[in-house]
């Protein structure tokens, strides 16, 4: 772990946590759904964050491991966001620089914005869902810890 800030870990890893308990036995409707034709999907929204924390990685100097998986199914692309999260917890469990540390909250913070998107299209979906409220309520408290021991 990190020795210069651990709680990095653990705001990202806890956005991790959360997205993966969000699209936890997702069906591919309910991956795929779209309230309006414009709107994007569960699935979309997971490709984006694909080929967003691909320019992360870039920024961070790592190589891509993981490609925009444009026509796999919902189990496969779950299994590419994984190996995609683990490469960024395998980086910040080393000694990282300040700046990294910021592109890392940065992608936790993406992640969060469209991690509750997702809790909302699940939730108006199926209304009998139940939204991964103790995982939101542990990377509110991470973050606002973060926040108070930064001051």
């Amino acid at each position: 772990m990190s020795s210069q800030n651990p709680q990095v870990f653990e705001i990202y890893h806890s956005c991790s946590v959360l997205l993966f308990k969000t699209i936890e036995g997702i069906t591919e409707e309910q991956f795929a759904w779209k309230p309006a034709p414009e709107s994007r999907s569960i699935k979309e929204m997971c490709r984006h964050l694909i080929r967003v924390d691909n320019s992360f990685l870039s920024k961070l100097s790592l190589q891509k491991i993981v490609d925009d998986p444009e026509d796999q199914n919902a189990e496969e692309i779950l299994s590419l966001l994984k190996i995609q999260h683990q490469q960024f917890e395998d980086f910040i469990t080393q000694e990282i620089q300040s700046s990294h540390a910021e592109l890392i909250l940065h992608a936790a913070q993406h992640y969060l914005y469209h991690i509750s998107q997702m809790i909302y299209l699940r939730r108006a979906n199926d209304r009998n869902w139940e939204s991964p409220i103790n995982e939101w309520e542990r990377i509110t408290y991470e973050i606002a810890g973060y926040i108070l021991t930064e001051k």
